[in-house]
């Protein structure tokens, strides 16, 4: 995957990761999400490679 795309991705996921340990679903939940905790962990580990 070419960087700046890549780059853009990691921006993405990191607006809907949160420091209390989690992601939201989407930008205007309230509530962390064990669903898509996954799909963004999925993500990241994704694009490390």
């Amino acid at each position: 995957m070419p960087e700046p795309i890549r780059a853009r991705c990691l921006d993405f996921i990191d607006t809907l990761w949160s420091a209390e340990g989690g992601f939201h679903g989407h930008w205007a939940a309230d509530h962390l999400d064990a669903e898509y905790t996954f799909y963004g962990l999925l993500a990241l580990g994704h694009l490390s490679v």
